[in-house]
């Protein structure tokens, strides 16, 4: 659901970027991505912290949104093909964990 935070900020970007739809497109995926990472930051607070997030959409295996994870998060970042992969995965995570 779309708060109305974020349709104002979306219809600021189409009203002033109308012309070029592709910048406006970036603006608004770098506002949503700036929620994600702001997400991932609740789950690891601190260097000695661990946690899981899952993020349930093929889009973050492509380049244009990966890249917009934050650097620090990237080289632990693992994709997986199948909720099978995924939750073999999370079960190897927890195994890590109770060792």
């Amino acid at each position: 659901m779309l708060t109305p935070e974020f349709r104002a900020k979306t219809e600021y970007l189409r009203s002033h970027f109308s012309s070029n739809s592709e910048i406006s497109s970036n603006l608004a995926m770098n506002i949503c991505m700036t929620q994600v990472n702001q997400a991932i930051g609740r789950v690891v607070r601190h260097k000695l912290d661990y946690g899981i997030v899952v993020l349930l959409d093929s889009r973050y295996s492509e380049i244009r949104h990966s890249s917009l994870i934050s650097k620090w998060a990237q080289p632990s970042f693992s994709r997986c093909s199948t909720s099978q992969n995924a939750v073999a995965m999370l079960k190897n995570f927890r195994g890590i964990l109770d060792s």
